[in-house]
């Protein structure tokens, strides 16, 4: 997931990494170089962070939202020297967890609940993070003033907006029965899980990367599962007509059916989907439907900002929004160094990075954000397909590198004066060293001083 640290000392520089490498003392003997490394799991080795003193620091920093976004930028703070009061909301009970990985990852029972944690109750505890488990009704941006749907109100003197997304539901009859599920949360995941021990087939509606993510991880629990989708190739929209051939080939031979170029003209069925009736009146008999066709931005609740034409909030190259108001992740519109134009990105890593970079802001220690955003599908049987760069993305992107079943080619990232620049033989993070100056450990934040760095080896 092109996460990248600092080789001299191996801290954490930039999503979806949170900790630094793991350190192993090291000792030089007659030339020899020795390495001790313990017995067991390497142990993990969060960022320093500075303590909590509301002695020194009384103002509250709340950040709603516990994604992405939100969980990062929470530790951000701490990581930045930020040593007031943060309070995390989520409307989610569970701890802040690696969403992408509700996909096909979690729906194959390749990963458990418990590997989904970001982090553990501890760390937040230890940090003096807290953690709301609570709806926001509104927030009054040019206040920052959060109602919350039990009545109470909060006062922060900063908040971070990181809500993300809400999925897009279908518009046609019968959407509201039993047994049809969208993806967005670890709940949803665990519903359609639940459902699918029930019966053997299934339907996705959608083509794009959260509707294949859920056909493969349906797929391998053995299910006969149908993608329906209006366009002419999964994903042919976003990536090009040469990588839509590959992708459904891909999942055409682990098994996957597509009905393209058809749409949803009704959900059939009493209480409980029985069908999936199509465009040209075909059914497909079904007990187990789900939903994969796009988010919103999650930002019904806030108010004294000009909406914006696709719901989300339009910030500066810092991602504030208004004075002591940031957003941050897929709700958030910002100025794109590459395109020139206002780009809003649905995807886990660049919340992270965004995450990052207002919580950096917020602590006074911020630059313009210049990140490069990076698109991977894990939903091919044979590891990750596709390794490209969104917003803006030119049709046929690839140029070179698409052969057999893996995609080894990459997407424009920049628009250079003369055109598209294109890197046809170079991995995608190379284009990101390369054409996304300049790199976020330049907005990195001193460590504490009451932290000594020893002098380690990092692996």
């Amino acid at each position: 997931h092109q996460a990248s640290f600092d080789v001299r000392t191996g801290d954490a520089l930039e999503p979806p990494a949170l900790d630094a490498l793991t350190e192993y003392a090291v000792s030089v003997r007659g030339g020899d170089v020795y390495v001790k490394i313990p017995e067991g799991p390497a142990p993990r080795r969060p960022m320093p962070m500075w303590p909590y003193d509301p002695g020194h620091d009384r103002r509250t920093f709340a950040i709603v939202g516990g994604g992405g976004a939100g969980a990062v930028a929470a530790e951000t703070l701490r990581q930045a020297g930020y040593q007031g009061r943060i309070l995390l909301i989520s409307r989610e009970a569970h701890l802040p967890y690696d969403r992408p990985d509700c996909g096909v990852d979690y729906l194959s029972g390749k990963v458990r609940g418990e590997q989904l944690l970001l982090r553990s109750a501890d760390f937040y505890e230890h940090h003096h993070i807290e953690r709301r488990h609570a709806e926001v009704s509104r927030l009054d941006v040019p206040s920052r003033a959060i109602d919350f749907s039990d009545g109470e109100r909060l006062l922060p003197d900063t908040v971070l907006i990181a809500t993300g997304g809400a999925p897009r539901r279908l518009p046609v009859p019968g959407a509201d029965l039993e047994g049809v599920f969208v993806l967005r949360s670890r709940d949803d995941s665990d519903a359609i899980i639940a459902a699918a021990g029930e019966t053997s087939t299934a339907v996705v509606v959608g083509a794009g990367f959260v509707g294949l993510e859920v056909a493969a991880g349906l797929r391998r629990r053995g299910l006969d599962v149908t993608v329906v989708a209006p366009e002419a190739l999964p994903l042919g929209t976003l990536l090009g007509e040469r990588i839509g051939r590959l992708v459904r080939g891909v999942h055409e031979t682990a098994g996957v059916r597509f009905e393209l170029g058809h749409t949803v003209a009704a959900l059939a069925g009493d209480d409980r989907v029985a069908a999936v009736r199509l465009d040209d009146g075909r059914e497909l008999p079904v007990r187990l439907v789900v939903i994969g066709i796009g988010v919103r931005p999650a930002t019904r609740f806030v108010e004294g900002l000009p909406p914006a034409d696709d719901g989300g909030i339009d910030v500066d190259e810092q991602l504030r929004a208004a004075p002591g108001a940031w957003a941050a992740g897929d709700v958030a519109r910002y100025p794109d160094t590459y395109s020139g134009s206002r780009v809003r990105i649905e995807h886990w890593r660049t919340a992270q990075q965004q995450g990052k970079a207002a919580a950096l802001s917020m602590a006074g220690k911020g630059e313009p954000s210049t990140g490069c955003a990076l698109l991977l599908d894990a939903s091919a049987p044979s590891g990750p397909g596709v390794r490209g760069l969104s917003g803006g993305l030119g049709r046929g992107g690839l140029r070179r590198g698409c052969g057999g079943r893996r995609l080894h080619g990459l997407l424009p990232c920049r628009r250079a004066p003369a055109g598209r620049r294109w890197y046809p033989w170079l991995p995608a993070w190379s284009v990101r060293r390369a054409d996304a100056q300049p790199r976020a450990s330049r907005c990195r934040a001193p460590a504490p001083p009451h932290r000594p760095r020893p002098r380690r080896a990092a692996a």
